[in-house]
């Protein structure tokens, strides 16, 4: 009930991600240095609590040293 009455409230779905599933990673100011992107693809390849789950970040090169909470990241497809 919570749920639905906060994704009315805030005209937007409240998303649930899954192992496996393609994310872009928003990248702080203060890392990017003069990046031109300010995002880096990514796949999930674990969730850690399901209280607060916090997910660990797959990329190109390896796995991000930090877990990231959901609102970190948006799912591509």
């Amino acid at each position: 009930m919570m749920i639905n009455k906060h994704d009315h409230k805030r005209n937007k779905k409240t998303v649930e991600f899954k192992v496996g599933e393609t994310v872009s990673v928003k990248i702080p100011r203060i890392d990017k240095a003069g990046a031109a992107f300010g995002r880096l693809p990514g796949m999930i390849c674990k969730i850690a609590s399901h209280k607060q789950p916090f997910h660990t970040i797959l990329t190109q090169w390896s796995i991000l040293n930090d877990q990231y909470r959901k609102m970190w990241f948006t799912l591509t497809s």
